[in-house]
Parts: C-alpha cells; sequence; structure tokens
C-alpha cells in the first residue's frame, strides 16, 4: 500500500493574494474614517474640557511644579535660583529624577517666579517648569462612616486638587465620601463611595467613564466592606498619632501559661503590633503580657475575643491597660511640690549661679541681725 501525502496550501499565500485584489483608494478611505471617528469619540468625551495649560491655570495658583531635577539637588540653592522667597518646597522622587514642588505666599509671587524660570537649567540639567494646583486637605475628623456596605466604589485617578465638597458635587448620591490621604493629611487621589441602592451605585460608575475631570477620565472598581472599613480605621489611627491620644491601644492579659512565648501569642492575636512579656526580679515569667494594637478599635475587639479564649485550659482574664486619673493627679501633685521649692542661688550679671550674700545689719550694740533674703 501506497501512502498519498496531501501537501497544505500555506496560509500566506492566500493572504497575499486577497489583499492584492483590494484597491488602495478604499484601503486610503478606512483609515481616514477611522482616525476619524477616534478623534470624533475624544471631542465628545472632552467638550466641556479646558486644557490645562499654564496659561489658564495663571493667576489661579500658588504652586509651580520643577521637573526634570537631579537626584542630588539642594533645597538652599534652588531658593536662591528663585527670584521670589518661597512659602515651602517639597521634593518628590520618580523616573531616577527629582521634582520640586514650589508653594508661594501669593498669585503674583508665584507668577513672577514662574517667568524668572523659563529655560531654567540646574547644574546642566534642563527642566520643565508649570503651574499646578496645590493637594487638597482631607478633614479626618468629619469622615462620615456608612450606613450601608452592599453598594461601595473605589475611584481612582481623582485630580489630587478636589476636595470633599467638589466630589459631593460630582457624585450627588453618595451617601458617604472616604478619601485618602498621606501622613499629612493631603489627599491622594482616590477615595470609596457608599450608596444606598444599585441604580445610585451604576450611575456613579457612568460618571466616572463619561464625564472626565479636566481630560482625567477617572477608574472605578467594586470594593468590599473590609476594605472600607480597614480605611477608616486608618483614618482614625492617623488623627489619634496627629493628636498625640493613644489612649486604648494596650491590652493586659492575666492568667497566662508561665511557658508561653511571644510567637504563641502571635497566633492567638495577629493584630496585635508589639507583645511585652514582664517578669520578677528573679527574671521569672508572671503569666501577663501586655499587647500594643494600632486603634482603640481593634484593642477592643481584641478585649472581647480574649475573654472567650483558653490557653493550655487556663481561660484568659483582660481588661484595657491605660493611665488611671488618680495615678495623673498624684503626678502633677509631686511634680507641683518640686516647683514650690525656692533656690537660695540667684543669678548674676553673666547668667550664672551664685550664692547669695547674708546682709548684716546693727539693731542695738552688741547684737546683729542676719537677712538671707
Amino acid at each position: 500500500m501506497f501512502s498519498v501525502h496531501h501537501k497544505k496550501k500555506s496560509l500566506k499565500h492566500t493572504h497575499k493574494n486577497k489583499l492584492k485584489n483590494i484597491p488602495v483608494e478604499t484601503v486610503e478611505t478606512f483609515v481616514k474614517n477611522t482616525v476619524k471617528n477616534s478623534k470624533s469619540k475624544k471631542n465628545a468625551r472632552s467638550e466641556d474640557f479646558i486644557p490645562k495649560s499654564n496659561d489658564h491655570l495663571r493667576g489661579s495658583t500658588v504652586c509651580i511644579l520643577i521637573k526634570g531635577l537631579p537626584l542630588n539637588v539642594k533645597i538652599q540653592k534652588l531658593k536662591k535660583d528663585l527670584c521670589v522667597s518661597p512659602k515651602s518646597i517639597n521634593l518628590s522622587k520618580k523616573d531616577g529624577q527629582r521634582s520640586a514642588l514650589v508653594m508661594f505666599k501669593s498669585v503674583g509671587d508665584c507668577c513672577e517666579a514662574f517667568d524668572a524660570l523659563k529655560g531654567y537649567s540646574y547644574e546642566s540639567h534642563s527642566t520643565t517648569v508649570t503651574f499646578v494646583r496645590p493637594r487638597s486637605v482631607v478633614d479626618k475628623e468629619n469622615t462620615l462612616t456608612p450606613t450601608c456596605f452592599d453598594y461601595l466604589l473605589d475611584v481612582t485617578n481623582v485630580p489630587f486638587y478636589l476636595t470633599s465638597e467638589d466630589l459631593k458635587n460630582i457624585f450627588p448620591k453618595a451617601e458617604a465620601i472616604i478619601q485618602r490621604c498621606r501622613h499629612d493629611r493631603s489627599f491622594k487621589g482616590s477615595c470609596i463611595l457608599s450608596f444606598t441602592s444599585k441604580g445610585d451605585y451604576d450611575e456613579a460608575v457612568n460618571i466616572c467613564k463619561e464625564n472626565p475631570v479636566e481630560g482625567r477620565e477617572m477608574t472605578c472598581a467594586p470594593t468590599t466592606s473590609e476594605v472600607c472599613k480597614a480605611l477608616l480605621e486608618e483614618l482614625a489611627s492617623q488623627s489619634n498619632k496627629h493628636n498625640g491620644n493613644k489612649e486604648g491601644t494596650q491590652l493586659k492579659l492575666f492568667n497566662l501559661p508561665y511557658a508561653i512565648t511571644k510567637e504563641e501569642l502571635k497566633k492567638s492575636f495577629p493584630q496585635a503590633r508589639h507583645i511585652f512579656l514582664p517578669t520578677s526580679k528573679g527574671r521569672e515569667p508572671t503569666g501577663i503580657a501586655i499587647l500594643t494594637f494600632k486603634t482603640a478599635l481593634i484593642c477592643k475587639s481584641a478585649l472581647e475575643k480574649a475573654k472567650k479564649t483558653e490557653i493550655q485550659g487556663r481561660k484568659l482574664r483582660a481588661e484595657i491597660n491605660s493611665l488611671k486619673p488618680n495615678d495623673k493627679k498624684n503626678r502633677k501633685g509631686i511634680s507641683s511640690q518640686g516647683k514650690g521649692n525656692k533656690s537660695k542661688f540667684s543669678k548674676d550679671k553673666t547668667g550664672k549661679n551664685r550664692r547669695m550674700k547674708p546682709k548684716i545689719g546693727k539693731l542695738n550694740e552688741g547684737e546683729l541681725k542676719l537677712n538671707l533674703d
């Protein structure tokens, strides 16, 4: 028997033959139409968009951004190169270069510095100078907590200068707006929106897709209640750090096994940031542990968990470790007693302490009066 092998026709030649039959004029018209359609879509999306140029922002901002600076840039040299003394200079790093955000006291100073920096170069490094709007400040204390966590939307690529009021105007049906911020409370450009109905949620998605803000198309995606609650706790902890309030973040555990280790406690309480096991004078375990958490809310939830926890057959006892008011009063009393003692030394003209000389005065013959005051 002989086997017959059929040769397959190459697809390349068939496609080439088909393309040869298409006239050149039809190809050119097809390309022109696709370009026109893409441009028309962009123009339709940005009908109300005013291009962000230097002329447009002139007179409406007090900040300029200098890009293209070297990594070893020095703020003192930048201040000398500016013809106007700035209010503040913040440096940032991106793609192996530095950028300087310079803020001035007035709009006139900003325009004068921008005109002086045209064609500016820092140690043979060419730079670009543009007007920019400053980042908005997030009000953490007045951030609303959502009542409904069923319809949550995570919005990113938001302009940094938008405030919570601006976001409320863009998304009027949002129940709560939770903005992400830096350690200095400046807006990061992303937020979480909560809605009470599916219709309001879908409307916000369409706003993100069809209504760009100054050419920036905001991106959105659904998120979970865990992410939203974690962001709320982070904002609360940042506000506590800013105010210096760490009250209620430590948990004290009793009736622990003497042989327990920090690793075993970490498994039972994974959110603890620091674990301390105090010992007696003879360096023997005491069965007590002090756990530090990020926020007071996490500490309270750990307290409820500790009341229901048993380790090696021992039921734990727990309480929030805090400074009692009586202790504060006692400390104030001790400090006030120390302040009440008057010194027997006085300062001379040079600022050094010297012992006061006793004043001797005569009362009668043979009697002396000593004044040590």
